[in-house]
């Protein structure tokens, strides 16, 4: 397991901010330019969110995926699901039931029942080759890759990024 630099966990939390705040619609919520389903999850995106090898995780999501809520050891990051809240597994629990991760998005948004845009903070190292084309395999619809160093240096959220930080829409 990877240890965060001081940045990228500043960085991180501040975009976990924008989400936690954004600009509420009739349907949709927006933040950083681009939009979710506003009524069906209160907060429908999760940090460091688990994707295995064949996809499990993308869509549906963790919650929605298993039935049994005992399928991981304790730990792990609360979802909503349509049984209310369960936990998706963390590395080391997915590691512990013999299933590590394949990638683990720094930031994972929900749009309905599925993860719709994955956001990677980069401080020094920008995503491998190998995981950019494993997301984009395993049908990620869109990911975000923003340097930290841009996050920590706005002063209000933005209402849009930059299009050469998106890897794909």
């Amino acid at each position: 397991m990877s240890v965060e630099s001081y940045a990228h966990k500043a960085a991180k939390a501040v975009v976990i901010s924008w989400l936690e705040n954004p600009c509420v619609g009739d349907i949709y919520d927006s933040a950083l330019g681009f939009s979710w389903f506003g009524d069906s999850l209160s907060h429908p995106f999760w940090e460091e969110y688990p994707i295995l090898n064949d996809g499990t995780g993308l869509d549906p999501l963790w919650g929605l995926h298993y039935e049994t809520r005992d399928t991981w050891p304790d730990g792990g990051i609360r979802a909503w699901s349509l049984e209310g809240n369960v936990k998706i597994p963390d590395y080391d629990a997915l590691k512990q039931a013999g299933t590590p991760p394949r990638a683990i998005l720094d930031v994972a948004i929900a749009d309905m029942c599925s993860i719709s845009t994955g956001i990677e903070i980069v401080h020094k190292n920008p995503p491998s080759n190998q995981k950019l084309a494993f997301l984009k395999k395993i049908g990620l619809p869109s990911l975000l890759v923003l340097p930290a160093r841009w996050v920590l240096g706005q002063i209000t959220p933005p209402g849009h990024v930059p299009q050469e930080f998106w890897c794909w829409r």
